[in-house]
């Protein structure tokens, strides 16, 4: 499967493998069970599953961490993360660094209407931004305006490039946000000193060899 924009062209090869949850006092901790079926495997989280590996503009991406995000009030499951790097230490320092290109790719537990998302998207950029932040969020602002209602099952992927950050819905780009500043801060949303820690403590967890 291909997706990408303009400038970059994501190609997805698959894995398979298999991952579960235990008990309500353990929601994010999570049992890997590789399963191999060939040279390649995907991993799974909640019944979906994410590829091994991903390019972008010519560069492998690998999958290195899986989390669940759960809805803060109500403690719903909203969506399956996957976190593709190509080298570097799995922390946050290195993954806020500038340099290499990140991707972020949420496929969703629950329907989320476009309305909910962009609010939520602006209300997370607004707090890890650290620089021309106005700018950042009306650029970003006319991106959330266009986001569809989000289906169970469907993606939402941040390509986050050093100086640029590509989103797209269900492999078709909507849209960029240019500069460093906006690449920091899609990444300090999740991995920032504002940003959950419960995530960001699953997101930090390596997969299994």
């Amino acid at each position: 499967m291909r997706c990408g924009g303009n400038n970059a062209v994501t190609e997805f090869r698959g894995w398979d493998c298999s991952l579960q949850r235990r008990g309500p006092a353990c929601l994010f901790l999570v049992i890997f069970s590789l399963a191999w079926r060939g040279p390649a495997y995907a991993a799974e989280i909640s019944g979906y599953h994410f590829d091994n590996e991903m390019m972008v503009e010519g560069s492998s991406l690998m999958l290195r961490s899986l989390a669940i995000k759960e809805a803060t009030f109500f403690k719903i499951d909203v969506y399956a993360i996957g976190l593709y790097f190509a080298g570097g230490t799995l922390t946050a320092e290195s993954i806020l660094a500038p340099g290499g290109t990140k991707v972020l790719m949420m496929k969703f537990l629950v329907d989320v209407t476009g309305k909910k998302l962009g609010d939520s998207w602006i209300r997370d950029l607004g707090a890890s931004c650290e620089s021309n932040c106005d700018s950042l969020l009306t650029a970003a602002g006319k991106i959330a305006g266009n986001l569809p209602d989000i289906k169970k099952g469907q993606t939402i992927t941040y390509i986050v490039f050093p100086s640029r950050v590509q989103i797209l819905v269900n492999g078709s780009s909507i849209g960029f946000l240019e500069g460093a500043n906006a690449s920091r801060a899609v990444l300090a949303a999740i991995f920032g000193k504002r940003a959950s820690k419960r995530l960001q403590d699953n997101l930090l967890r390596p997969l299994p060899q």
